[in-house]
């Protein structure tokens, strides 16, 4: 396995077509950051405790926003668990 050694040969997205039926599909062309804010309380990540804090609406809006300047392109509002059982 190559190593990263200071380069971006990794991060280099290479243009790829994917057909599913009739439907040609081109991927790799650009690459989108997804910020997550989690906002159930039985995660298993240390997001879960949004609810549990004084203001949770300012907590969830400064993270929104924070991932906004840090170059997000989609925010994913995690309002329910997808935790098994």
């Amino acid at each position: 396995m190559k190593r990263l050694n200071n380069n971006s040969y990794y991060l280099e997205r290479k243009k790829y077509s994917l057909t599913a039926g009739n439907f040609n599909i081109t991927l790799g062309k650009t690459t989108k950051i997804i910020g997550i804010i989690n906002l159930t309380p039985d995660s298993f990540s240390n997001d879960g405790c949004i609810l549990k804090s004084k203001d949770p609406n300012v907590i969830a809006l400064n993270l929104a926003y924070k991932h906004i300047k840090d170059g997000a392109d989609i925010l994913d509002i995690g309002g329910e668990s997808t935790r098994p059982g």
